[in-house]
């Protein structure tokens, strides 16, 4: 009788270590890029927005309502700081009706960005959000 309380005190430290020695959750991992030629043009674009210089004709309707330049600017801001612009690794890449959508990460410095970028029918980007990750 004596040692179930010592017993059921070391079971609920055991208890309690394991609890906290859970993994972390990780950040997604890459997935295989078979769509190379896309990732080159989500770059290109990054590059616009970065100078500042993405034409408004490649978003669309929708996009342009969601994206005020303020918003762009910031992206732009945010993108510069990366330094060089930074290599993407692809990570989500799913299809609904035309749209094609895409999640990649860039690189940049101590913070991952992610990139979520649709795009729609005409090569047209009707979704475009930068966050950090």
């Amino acid at each position: 009788m004596r040692h179930l309380p010592t017993a059921l005190l070391a079971s609920l430290v055991l208890a309690a270590c394991a609890q906290a020695q859970k993994p972390v959750a990780l950040a997604p991992a890459s997935i295989e890029d078979r769509e190379p030629d896309v990732t080159r043009q989500v770059q290109s674009v990054l590059e616009a927005v970065a100078q500042e210089q993405l034409p408004r004709s490649a978003l669309t309707d929708n996009a342009l309502g969601a994206l005020p330049p303020a918003q762009l600017q910031a992206m732009g801001v945010a993108l510069r700081s990366c330094g060089a612009m930074p290599q993407l690794q692809l990570l989500s890449r799913r299809t609904k009706g035309e749209e094609r959508m895409y999640i990649y990460r860039a690189p940049c410095g101590g913070r991952p960005l992610l990139v979520e970028i649709n795009f729609g029918k005409g090569e047209r980007i009707s979704r475009l959000v930068l966050r950090a990750q």
